[in-house]
C-alpha cells in the first residue's frame, strides 16, 4: 500500500504534465531583430558584405525551431515609399538573392545570429522574414526586416534629364512634351549592354525600350524619346547596365506627367 500512493501520485504528475503541454496555446516571442548591431529599417548594405541577423526567441514551454528567409521584394520589385505628393513608386531589383535558413531549438530562450553573404551581382530591395515555433506548433508573430543592397561593384551609371527633378520624382510640366532621358555607363572591365524603359503606372507594360548590346566599350552614351505625347498620371523610368563579368546598376525614377 505504501508503494501505491507514490505511484499515483507520479502518475498524477505525468497526467498534469501532458495536459498542459495539450493546452498550451502560447505564442513564442520574437524580439530584438537586428541587422549588422541595427533595429532601423531599411537597413543599408553592400553586395560582397556579410549581413548579420540576431534575435532573441522565448517561451513559456520548449522551443523547436527558428527560421530566416531572404526573398526579393514582391514580384521582384518593391514599394520603396513616397514619393512627390506621397505618391508610391516601384523600385525593380537587380539580380536574384534568396535564402532559408532553418534552426532547431532547445529550451525556452534562445539569442540567435546567423550570417548571409550578400552576391556581388544584386541591387534593390530584398526582405529578411524570421518566424518561429515552439514543441506544440505555436507560431510567433513573424519579425521582418527590409534590406537595401548597394552596388559598388559594377559599372557606373549616371542620368540626365531635360525636365524638373526633386529627388527620386521626375516632373513633365506639360503633358504633349516628349519625354527624354539621357543615360551614361562607363565600366573599367568593359560594357555588356545598356538598357533605358519607360513604363505605364502598372509597370508591366513597356511604353518604350531601347537595348544596347554592347562590345566592352569602356564608356557608353545614349537617349530614350518616346515616341509621342503621353496621357497625364505616373510613370516609371528604369535605365540598367551589366559588365562583360554579369554585374549591373541601375537608376529608377518615378515620373508624372501633368
Amino acid at each position: 500500500m505504501k508503494f501505491i500512493f507514490p505511484c499515483l501520485l507520479l502518475f498524477l504528475a505525468l497526467f498534469i504534465s501532458c495536459d498542459k503541454k495539450k493546452d498550451d496555446s502560447v505564442k513564442p516571442i520574437l524580439s530584438q531583430l537586428q541587422i549588422n548591431g541595427s533595429g532601423a529599417t531599411p537597413v543599408i548594405v553592400e553586395v560582397g558584405q556579410i549581413l548579420t541577423a540576431t534575435v532573441r526567441v522565448s517561451d513559456d514551454q520548449a522551443l523547436n525551431q527558428l527560421k530566416f528567409t531572404i526573398t526579393p521584394a514582391t514580384n521582384n520589385r518593391s514599394i520603396t515609399g513616397a514619393g512627390d505628393g506621397g505618391r508610391s513608386w516601384i523600385y525593380y531589383n537587380l539580380g536574384t538573392w534568396e535564402d532559408l535558413r532553418v534552426i532547431n531549438l532547445t529550451g525556452k530562450e534562445q539569442t540567435i545570429t546567423a550570417d548571409f553573404g550578400i552576391p556581388d551581382s544584386i541591387q534593390g530591395y530584398w526582405h529578411l522574414r524570421v518566424d518561429a515555433i515552439d514543441e506544440n506548433g505555436n507560431q510567433a508573430n513573424v519579425q521582418a526586416a527590409s534590406i537595401w543592397v548597394e552596388q559598388t561593384t559594377g559599372p557606373s551609371l549616371s542620368l540626365d534629364n531635360v525636365m524638373t527633378s526633386l529627388g527620386d520624382t521626375l516632373f513633365v510640366s506639360d503633358a504633349d512634351s516628349l519625354f527624354k532621358a539621357v543615360a551614361n555607363a562607363q565600366s573599367t572591365v568593359g560594357l555588356r549592354s545598356l538598357q533605358l524603359a519607360l513604363m505605364n503606372s502598372a509597370a508591366n507594360i513597356i511604353l518604350n525600350d531601347s537595348l544596347y548590346s554592347l562590345n566592352g566599350e569602356s564608356t557608353f552614351g545614349t537617349n530614350l524619346w518616346t515616341t509621342g505625347p503621353l496621357n497625364r498620371g505616373n510613370y516609371f523610368f528604369v535605365t540598367r547596365a551589366y559588365d562583360i563579368n554579369g554585374l549591373g546598376n541601375q537608376i529608377t525614377r518615378f515620373v508624372r506627367f501633368e
